[in-house]
């Protein structure tokens, strides 16, 4: 009997215990939340984004209001990711966030940096898509965040007027486009920075596909040069200059890849071409590069 009783004590003090920890976690989370909201409210953050710059500070403050507070405790953790459905939108309170497109860092966000306001607004399909990435940097990150379906509800009860909604959406229609064109950008120099050595010797081979081709086009570059009509004999002893052979390059490339070369790369492909050995010419016999090409 004595034991039924202490194993109930025993119990019931874990029971009260795990409550007491509830409530002061409620607690704790309901003062971050009011120190998070009081905070951006007086730095007036956003006042000055160009989603809601048009809006006086009765609205902005009604705005805070319905946003949530989030502690994030881990480093690496992903806020958004690029491509995914959009709703939230984000404030960080404290700590540090990196931004990425396409797998690039583009950006760092810290203290009272905004990001995600288009989410706060549907596309023709009715969604909006995340157009980046965003990841904690450090191990504890503190953020409001306001849902696409809290903001509807703003709306909905006439907080905002219509004027100042057309702004909003006139605004995000804007950072759509300008986002869109820095994914593209970032888009094209990853693909300049993929094309391998390799990738471009292949190319050329495939492109030129024999030796006397190749040696018509030299012969065509050299008189061009030398305003020659017609007298430049090419055979393999025809020596090319490195410049001449990065010029040929570029414009096959770009003609038939629809790619421009790095400086850097056109240089790791001239390098190639003159061997193994690691000791860079400044010309090539026309049959050395024949082989290198694999031309017959």
């Amino acid at each position: 009997m004595e034991a039924i009783q202490k194993n109930h004590q025993n119990h019931r003090k874990m029971a009260l215990t795990k409550i007491a920890k509830q409530q002061t976690h409620r607690r704790q989370s309901l003062q971050l939340r009011v120190q998070a909201r009081t905070k951006v409210k007086h730095s007036k953050v956003l006042s000055t984004s160009s989603y809601f710059s048009t809006l006086d500070s009765v609205f902005i403050s009604k705005i805070i209001d319905e946003m949530e507070f989030i502690a994030i405790e881990e480093h690496n953790y992903d806020v958004c990711r690029q491509g995914d459905v959009a709703d939230i939108f984000y404030i960080i309170i404290t700590g540090i966030c990196q931004v990425s497109i396409d797998g690039n860092a583009v950006a760092l966000l810290g203290e009272l940096d905004i990001f995600g306001e288009s989410a706060l607004f549907t596309e023709a399909n009715g969604l909006s898509k995340r157009r980046a990435t965003v990841f904690t940097v450090d191990q504890s990150v503190q953020l409001l965040a306001l849902s696409q379906m809290k903001f509807n509800n703003l709306l909905a009860s006439g907080a905002l007027n219509e004027e100042c909604v057309n702004k909003l959406r006139q605004v995000a229609e804007q950072r759509k486009q300008a986002n869109e064109k820095t994914a593209i950008q970032h888009r094209n120099e990853r693909r300049k920075k993929s094309v391998s050595v390799e990738s471009i010797q292949l190319s050329l081979g495939k492109t030129i596909k024999h030796a006397t081709q190749f040696r018509n086009i030299v012969g065509k570059l050299l008189r061009k040069e030398h305003g020659d009509g017609g007298g430049v004999h090419v055979d393999g002893d025809t020596a090319l200059q490195k410049q001449q052979f990065q010029v040929m390059v570029e414009k096959i490339m770009l003609k038939v890849q629809k790619l421009k070369i790095e400086p850097e790369t056109m240089d790791q492909v001239w390098l190639s071409a003159c061997g193994s050995g690691g000791k860079q010419s400044d010309s090539l016999p026309c049959g050395m590069l024949e082989r290198w090409m694999g031309l017959y």
